[in-house]
C-alpha cells in the first residue's frame, strides 16, 4: 500500500467514528455558561469565554451556552469577549471537585463586528492565548488560520518559520523563508501587528521569518486570500504576526534550555577558524573593514606609472595585507552544548483612571550544527551528436560545513485601554541574528584534477521596529484603526574569507600555481541597510443592520516607503606562491590555508574591482475601498479594490568598472544586448570612447506603475457549514538586488550572482473557494481549492551564473484538506487526546526560459509537489503531562531553476521530519520539557532533473535534543 493510500485508509477511519457519543464526564469538575444580549435579553452565540490561567476555553453556541469540561478544582476568574460587546470579567467563581458550576453573563453591545480576519481578542489581551486555533477560526472571514501561543509553545516552535512549516500549505525554504501554496516568498507579505516589515536579507524579497522568537508572539494569522486592505502583494498568504499586548494579570517567566546534537556537541571534528565564532552578541564590529584599506579604491594588481610610483604602490599593497588577519583556513574544535534563555515581565497598572500594562521580553540562543558526510557537485550537460546527453562535472567533491548561531531579541510593549473599547499602544521589537559558518570542500574537475577550498563566512543580521498604534470607536459606531512605524533591518557580511588549491594525488602535495585565472586568497565585504517608514488608516462605518449583522463600509490607505544602501568591497592576494609542491602539514589542527598564505610574507593585496554600491528606493502608496454585506445572516458579500502606485529604483555602480573580458559586463548589459553597446563598453573600459548615455543608463533600474487590485470575497452559512469563494488580483515586484545591475560572488559556494534591469513585475489573478466544517467549536474539517495565473512570473536561472528573470505565464492550482478534533467522540477516555492533520497537493507551471530536451516546462520555484502534517498530542490538565508527535513530509520541489539543456533544473528529493516533546507540570509554578528534533534526521538531496538524476548536493543536519525549565509566578 502506497503512502497516499495509507493516509486515505486512516483518514476514513477517523472520520467514520466522528460522531460517535460519548459517555461520562470529567471528574474534576466543570463549567456551564451561559450569555445573553443585556439590551435584548436574547442568546448571545460566538462568545469566547476562557479560564484565566488555563487553556480551557470555548465559544457560544446558538443557544448562548457553553459547556467546558476538566477544569480542575478551584477559584478562577472567566473572560468574556466577543466583538461588538464591552468585555466581561466574572471573578471568584469556584469549582468544586466534581461540580457543574453554573454562571450566567449579559454583555452590553458598543460596537459593531467589522474586523475581518483577525478577532480583536487577539490583538488586545492575552485571552486568546486560551482559546483554540479552531474556536478562533470560526470569526475568520477570509481563508485564514491562526496560531495561537499555547500551540506554539506545545509544538516545539522556536521561531516563526518552524511554527509555520506545520501549517497546511505552507513550506519552509532554507529554514526561515516562507512558501505559500507553491508560491515563493516574493508572493507573501509579513506584517507585524498589522504592519509590512522589511526584508533584512539582501538576497530575497522576503522576510526571514526565524528572526521572530516564539516567545514573543501571541499569534500568527495567516490569511490565503487577498481583501483590499491588505498588502498588494498578499498572493500566496498575508502573514501578520502579533505580539504580545498589555497584559490583565501580573507575570513573571523564566526559560532555560540546553540541547545536544548529535553530530556536533562535543564532536573533536567541529569545523571552525581561530577568531571565529559569534561571540556574546555578534561580532561585526570586530570583523569591519580597516578603514585604511576602505578609504583606498586604487589598489590595482599591476600598478602603473613611474617607477617610484609602482615601488610605493607595490609598498601600499604589502602594508595593507598586513592589517587584515592572517586567518584563511579552517581548524577543529568540539563546540558545548546548545542554550537558550528566555525571560518575561508583565505588569499591569492603572493610567490616569484607564486600564493599562506593559509586557518586556527577552530570548538569548546559541546553537551549534555540523555535517561531514555532505556532497556537492556540478555539471553542464553537453548534447551528442548520436542524440542524447553527456554529463560533463564542473566540480564535485565532498563538503564539511560547521556552523554557529547565535540570537538574541528584546520586545517592549505597552498600552492602555480607551473608553468605547479603544486602545492606544507602543511596540518595541529587537532582534539580531548572527552566523558562523567555517567550510571544507574537497573536489575534482574534469581532468580529475583534485583541489581544495575553504572558506570562512559570518553574517548578521538585525532588525529594529518601533509601531505606536491606536484604534477608536465613536458613539455612532464609527471605527477608526491607524498604526504608524518606523523599521531599521540590515545584514553585515564582513571578511568572508576564501582559500583554493589544487592536489596532486601523485606527490601528495598541495600546490597553488602562479596560472590560476582568480587568487587563491580572497577576501569579501558585504553590507546593506534599509530604513522603513509606513503608516496605515484603517476606518469603518456602519451601513445598516440585516438580521444581527451590520453592513460596513470599510476605507482607507497606506504609505510605505523602504530605502536601501548596499556596499560590497573584494579584495585578493598576488600570487605570489611558488609552483613547487608543498606538503600537506602535519596534525590534524593545521589549516592548509594559513599554511600556504604565510609562505609569502609580503603578499600584496589589491581589489578585485573597485567598490561596488547601489542606492535603491521603493514608495508604495495604496489607497483601498470595500462594503461588507450581509444578508439574512448567512451570506456575507465583500466585494472591494485597492489601488497601489509602485515607484521602485536602483542606482548602481557604472558597468565600467567590470572589465569585459570577465564577461560579467556583458551580461550585465541585459539578457540581449547589441553589439554596438557591447562595443561601447570596451571602448568604454580601455579609454578609447566615452560611455554612452545607453550604456550609463544599464547602470540604473526603475518600475514606475499604478495598478488596481480588485477583490470579490464571499461567503454562505448553512448550519454548521460554511463555504467560502474569492476572485482577487494582485501583484509581485523583484526585490532590490535582482534589478541592480551588479555581480555578486556567494563564497560558500563559488557561485555569481546578477541582477538584471530588465526583470517586470508580476501580475496574479487567485480564485479560493472553501468548505468548512464545524460540528462542534472543538472540531473542524475544510477542504479547499485554488488556482493561480501568474503572468511575468519572477524565476531564477542558472546557466552558469545565477540570474533572475521573467517567465510570460506560470499557473498554480491544488487542493488542501485539513482537520482538528479531540479524539473524545471515539471513547470518552480518549479526552485528552488531539489529532490534527492537513495535506496539500500543489501543481504548478511555467514556461522554460529557454527550450530544453528535458522538458518543455517546470513547476514554479520551491513549490513541493505536496506538503503532509499531521499531530497526536495528549494534555492531561489534572496531572499535568503533555506529549506530542509532529510528523511533516514535504514532497519533490524545484529548487533551482536551470537555463536550458546545458544547465537543468535542480529537484529537492521529499524530505520526511518527526518532532517530538514531552513535558510536566511540577506545582503551580515550574514545568519541565523534553524535546527530540529531526528524530529521522533525512538526507536532503537535490538532483539534476535530468534522466540520470546526476547529484547537485547531499546534506544531513543531525538530531537535536532538549531539556527546558520553565517557572512562572
Amino acid at each position: 500500500m502506497g503512502h497516499h493510500e495509507r493516509c486515505l485508509l486512516f483518514l476514513c477511519l477517523v472520520l467514520a467514528g466522528w460522531h460517535c457519543p460519548s459517555f461520562g464526564q470529567q471528574a474534576s469538575g466543570g463549567l456551564r455558561v451561559r450569555v445573553e444580549d443585556a439590551d435584548f435579553y436574547s442568546p448571545l452565540q460566538g462568545v469566547a469565554v476562557a479560564v484565566e490561567g488555563l487553556s480551557a476555553a470555548g465559544i457560544t453556541d446558538e443557544n448562548g451556552n457553553l459547556f467546558i469540561q476538566g477544569i480542575p478544582a478551584g477559584n478562577y476568574t472567566l473572560l468574556f469577549s466577543r466583538e461588538g460587546y464591552v468585555r466581561e470579567r466574572r471573578n471568584n467563581v469556584l469549582i468544586n471537585e466534581g461540580q457543574i458550576k453554573e454562571v450566567s453573563v449579559s454583555m452590553t453591545g458598543i460596537v459593531v463586528e467589522l474586523e475581518e480576519y483577525v478577532v480583536p481578542a487577539l490583538e488586545e489581551e492575552a485571552l486568546s492565548s486560551a482559546i483554540s486555533t479552531v474556536q478562533i477560526q470560526t470569526n475568520l472571514k477570509s481563508l485564514a488560520t491562526v496560531m495561537g501561543k499555547d500551540f506554539l509553545s506545545k509544538s516545539g516552535a522556536s521561531d516563526v518559520a518552524k511554527a509555520l512549516s506545520k501549517a497546511a500549505g505552507i513550506n519552509i525554504v532554507d529554514g526561515r523563508f516562507v512558501v505559500v501554496r507553491g508560491l515563493s516568498d516574493r508572493y507573501n507579505t509579513v506584517s507585524m501587528n498589522g504592519s509590512r516589515v522589511p526584508a533584512a536579507d539582501p538576497d530575497r524579497r522576503a522576510v526571514a521569518l526565524d528572526i521572530f522568537p516564539s516567545s514573543v508572539v501571541e499569534a500568527i494569522v495567516t490569511s490565503k486570500t487577498f481583501l483590499p486592505f491588505m498588502p498588494g502583494e498578499s498572493t500566496g498568504g498575508a502573514i501578520n504576526v502579533v505580539t504580545k499586548a498589555r497584559p490583565l494579570k501580573r507575570e513573571y517567566s523564566l526559560k532555560i534550555q540546553s540541547g545536544y546534537n548529535t553530530q556536533a556537541t562535543g564532536n573533536k571534528n567541529f569545523l571552525t577558524y581561530r577568531g571565529g565564532g559569534t561571540g556574546m552578541f555578534g561580532t561585526a564590529g570586530s570583523r569591519s573593514l580597516n578603514e585604511q584599506v576602505n578609504a583606498e579604491n586604487n589598489l590595482p594588481l599591476n600598478p602603473t606609472g613611474t617607477r617610484a610610483e609602482r615601488t610605493a604602490k607595490t609598498n601600499q599593497k604589502i602594508a595593507f595585507g598586513k592589517l587584515l588577519t592572517p586567518v584563511f583556513g579552517t581548524e577543529t574544535r568540539a563546540p558545548p552544548l546548545d542554550f537558550i534563555f528566555e525571560a518575561t515581565l508583565a505588569e499591569p497598572f492603572e493610567f490616569m483612571g484607564l486600564p493599562a500594562g506593559f509586557i518586556v521580553s527577552v530570548d538569548y540562543r546559541k546553537t551549534y550544527s555540523f555535517s561531514d558526510a555532505d556532497a556537492v557537485a556540478r555539471y553542464q550537460f553537453l548534447p551528442q551528436p548520436g542524440g542524447g546527453f553527456t554529463a560533463e562535472i564542473l566540480r564535485g567533491g565532498n563538503v564539511t560545513r560547521g556552523k554557529e548561531v547565535m540570537r538574541s531579541g528584546l520586545m517592549a510593549a505597552m498600552g492602555v485601554e480607551l473608553p468605547n473599547d479603544g486602545k492606544l499602544g507602543f511596540t518595541f521589537f529587537f532582534n539580531r541574528l548572527a552566523e558562523d559558518v567555517a567550510t571544507d570542500q574537497s573536489s575534482v574537475d574534469a581532468s580529475q584534477q583534485e583541489s581544495l577550498r575553504q572558506s570562512l563566512a559570518y553574517t548578521e543580521r538585525q532588525i529594529s521596529t518601533y509601531q505606536l498604534y491606536g484604534n477608536h470607536v465613536s458613539d455612532n459606531r464609527t471605527r477608526i484603526d491607524w498604526i504608524m512605524a518606523y523599521n531599521q533591518t540590515s545584514q553585515l557580511e564582513p571578511d568572508q574569507r576564501v582559500f583554493e588549491s589544487l592536489y596532486n594525488s601523485a606527490t601528495n602535495q598541495y600546490v597553488i600555481p602562479a596560472t590560476f585565472f582568480v587568487s587563491p586568497f580572497r577576501r569579501y565585504w558585504r553590507e546593506v541597510y534599509d530604513s522603513n517608514y509606513s503608516a496605515n488608516l484603517d476606518i469603518s462605518v456602519p451601513l445598516w443592520t440585516e438580521g444581527e449583522k451590520d453592513t460596513v463600509l470599510r476605507f482607507g490607505g497606506s504609505f510605505d516607503r523602504t530605502t536601501r544602501e548596499y556596499t560590497a568591497d573584494s579584495f585578493a592576494y598576488d600570487n605570489r606562491t611558488t609552483a613547487n609542491g608543498y606538503n600537506a602539514p602535519a596534525g590534524s589542527t593545521s589549516t592548509f590555508a594559513d599554511e600556504f598564505f604565510n609562505l609569502s610574507p609580503d603578499r600584496q593585496l589589491f581589489r578585485i574591482n573597485p567598490e561596488e554600491t547601489y542606492s535603491a528606493s521603493q514608495l508604495i502608496l495604496a489607497g483601498f475601498g470595500m462594503i461588507d454585506l450581509w444578508k439574512d445572516d448567512r451570506l456575507n458579500l465583500t466585494v472591494g479594490s485597492r489601488v497601489e502606485v509602485t515607484e521602485l529604483q536602483v542606482q548602481a555602480s557604472p558597468l565600467t568598472i567590470y572589465d569585459p573580458s570577465n564577461g560579467i559586463s556583458p551580461l550585465l548589459l541585459g539578457d540581449n544586448p547589441s553589439p554596438e553597446l557591447f562595443q561601447n563598453l570596451q571602448d568604454a573600459v580601455a579609454g578609447r570612447a566615452p560611455a554612452s548615455a545607453e550604456l550609463l543608463a544599464r547602470s540604473r533600474a526603475r518600475i514606475s506603475q499604478v495598478d488596481m487590485l480588485p477583490a470579490l470575497n464571499a461567503s454562505y452559512i448553512i448550519d454548521d457549514v460554511t463555504l467560502r469563494g474569492a476572485v482577487t488580483r494582485t501583484v509581485a515586484r523583484p526585490s532590490f538586488k535582482e534589478i541592480a545591475p551588479v555581480p555578486f560572488f556567494v563564497p560558500d559556494t563559488g557561485d555569481i550572482f546578477l541582477g538584471n534591469v530588465d526583470l517586470k513585475m508580476s501580475s496574479i489573478i487567485n480564485y479560493d473557494f472553501r468548505a468548512e466544517w464545524k460540528p462542534e467549536p472543538s472540531r473542524s474539517v475544510g477542504l479547499g481549492f485554488f488556482s493561480k495565473a501568474i503572468r511575468n512570473a519572477i524565476e531564477l536561472s542558472n546557466g552558469g551564473v545565477l540570474k533572475y528573470r521573467n517567465t510570460p505565464r506560470a499557473e498554480v492550482y491544488g487542493f488542501e484538506f485539513d482537520m482538528q478534533s479531540s479524539l473524545d467522540f471515539l471513547v470518552e477516555e480518549l479526552r485528552n487526546f488531539s489529532l490534527g492533520f492537513n495535506y496539500t497537493y500543489i501543481y504548478s507551471r511555467a514556461d522554460l526560459f529557454a527550450p530544453s530536451a528535458f522538458a518543455d516546462t517546470r513547476r514554479l520555484q520551491g513549490q513541493p509537489d505536496y506538503i503532509f502534517n499531521t499531530s497526536l498530542t495528549y494534555d492531561n490538565k489534572d496531572t499535568g503531562w503533555y506529549a506530542g508527535v509532529f510528523l511533516n513530509v514535504t514532497g519533490p520541489m524545484l529548487s533551482l531553476a536551470g537555463a536550458g539543456d546545458t544547465f537543468p533544473d535542480v529537484i529537492q528529493y521529499p524530505v520526511t521530519t518527526l518532532d517530538l516533546g514531552i513535558s510536566k507540570t511540577l506545582g503551580k509554578h515550574a514545568k519541565i520539557t523534553f524535546r527530540a528534533n529531526n528524530v529521522t534526521n533525512p538526507i536532503i538531496e537535490n538532483r539534476y532533473n535530468t534522466p540520470d538524476r546526476s547529484l547537485f548536493s547531499r546534506s544531513k543536519a543531525g538530531v537535536a535534543f532538549s531539556m527546558a525549565l520553565n517557572l512562572t509566578w
